[in-house]
């Protein structure tokens, strides 16, 4: 536990600083091999997603000039 004061005016904070998360469902469709343009393949659709989480969490990284 820990008790942070703002020092201009010595008010208590009572708020998480410095965390983010995020939640990321996907949801395919049932396929057959003989036919998989009927089906959607999740793993796929997360390996993108994953993807564009990366490049943006790079992005956020880099100091504004």
């Amino acid at each position: 536990m820990a008790i942070i004061g703002e020092p201009t005016e010595r008010i208590p904070i009572y708020k998480h600083k410095g965390h983010i998360a995020q939640s990321l469902n996907v949801q395919g469709k049932t396929g057959h091999s003989s036919d998989p343009d009927k089906g959607v393949n999740a793993i796929e659709i997360m390996y993108q997603a994953m993807g564009q989480l990366m490049d943006l969490q790079s992005k956020l990284k880099k100091p504004v000039p």
